[in-house]
């Protein structure tokens, strides 16, 4: 994450005008390809039809009522405490139909430049409006088992955001050195803390970072 990189939230991202839905991949223009090279994100918006974010909802809900399926929580027992899952595609129907029937895999082929992608995993992160902590920054890359430039992450909210609570990004990032990640299960206790040993260096302070 270079200093001279600016911060970019998902809401000030400039996008593309609204496109006809049964042209989705229509979104994808040479600008939007150049701009997620250069920046390492781009937002998309109006690329799914609404059906596809009901039927994400109705997966949602399937996962929230499914005592089997493992949730992970973050500042367990604190006000702000929010719930993570993961793999849902695995057990959820709805999940599933997503990933391999809507065009969300087809807009990152287009955008990264494959014709073949390998899903690594899905996520879903639940947090009660007003009352969720923030989520520390962070890289995902040093969560995965995976490396390379063809990477790649469709983030969907279900919920219409304010720009505070929408994601935040630093410009570019993804062309520099990848940083020790925050300790998933320590966040409450310290969201610095290291989540692996000292073969990463540790993640500058974002917030203090000249822009």
């Amino acid at each position: 994450m270079e200093n001279k990189n600016s911060r970019i939230r998902a809401s000030n991202l400039k996008s593309p005008q609204r496109i006809a839905l049964d042209d989705p991949l229509a979104v994808i223009t040479d600008d939007i390809k150049a701009a997620f090279k250069r920046d390492g994100v781009v937002m998309l918006e109006n690329a799914l039809d609404p059906q596809w974010l009901l039927l994400l909802e109705l997966g949602l809900q399937r996962v929230l009522n499914n005592s089997s399926q493992e949730k992970h929580l973050f500042f367990e027992g604190e006000e702000g405490e929010f719930i993570e899952t993961i793999r849902n595609f695995e057990v959820i129907p709805e999940i599933r139909r997503l990933v391999y029937d809507s065009p969300v895999a087809d807009l990152i082929g287009k955008l990264i430049g494959s014709e073949n992608l390998w899903l690594y995993s899905d996520e879903f992160f639940i947090k009660k409006k007003g009352n969720a902590a923030r989520t520390p920054w962070h890289q995902d890359t040093p969560y995965w088992p995976i490396q390379g430039n063809q990477i790649a992450s469709a983030w969907i909210s279900l919920d219409a955001l304010t720009k505070a609570e929408c994601l935040e990004y630093v410009a570019g990032s993804q062309r520099g050195l990848i940083y020790d990640g925050f300790n998933p299960s320590k966040v409450s206790e310290d969201p610095t803390h290291p989540h692996y040993d000292d073969s990463y260096p540790p993640l500058p302070d974002i917030e203090k970072t000249p822009r």
